[in-house]
């Protein structure tokens, strides 16, 4: 059978603080092990920070950009073992430590120092990823799926945005009530007439 999963570890947050990278919580709940059957990330809070799985690889592509904006460290493993496609990355406040991507037994992506729980391992495959997860995190692939986690969703269109963009905050930028960017502040509407 084959297997496909993706874990992350992101360190010190809470679920909270995801919705700083977009994530929204739903009241769905689910253990890791029909977690890891289905497409949907969950997340749960461990000694920590938080751990999100997925029975998918994506959610373990996407994460330089949560460990920027959360200031953190990241760690996140992915496994496809149809396909053969094994991945195992580390992200600081800085950015990427180290991304490493091994497909059908061969090197693809190789960024970053090793780090000292790769030793001895040569090419990446199931149980060297899911070690080497361990290793950093202290979270095995049996505590995953016996954990209750909550069902993620990404933004949708009808979510209140409580803020501007984080790009449009650093830049100061504002949109005027065309929607093109402005410097000048935030829009103003004409008041409607009386009439």
């Amino acid at each position: 059978m084959a297997t496909t999963i993706g874990l992350v570890l992101i360190e010190g947050v809470r679920i909270d603080d995801l919705s700083a990278v977009g994530w929204r919580t739903t009241d769905v709940t689910a253990s890791g092990h029909e977690v890891l059957l289905t497409g949907d990330p969950a997340a749960c809070e461990v000694e920590g920070g938080v751990l999100i799985a997925q029975g998918r690889t994506d959610i373990a592509l996407e994460d330089e950009t949560y460990a920027l904006i959360l200031g953190t460290r990241l760690v996140a493993v992915g496994v496809a073992t149809a396909d053969k496609t094994y991945v195992v990355s580390v992200y600081g406040r800085d950015g990427v430590v180290r991304h490493v991507v091994d497909t059908l037994e061969e090197r693809t992506f190789d960024v970053g120092e090793p780090l000292a729980a790769e030793r001895d391992i040569t090419r990446l495959d199931e149980a060297s990823t899911l070690r080497i997860f361990e290793s950093l995190t202290g979270l095995t692939l049996d505590d995953v799926r016996a954990a209750d986690l909550t069902v993620l969703r990404p933004p949708q269109e009808h979510d209140e945005m409580p803020r501007r963009p984080l790009l449009k905050r650093l830049l100061g930028i504002h949109s005027d009530k065309e929607g093109y960017a402005t410097k000048t502040g935030p829009p103003v509407l004409a008041k409607p007439e009386d009439g």
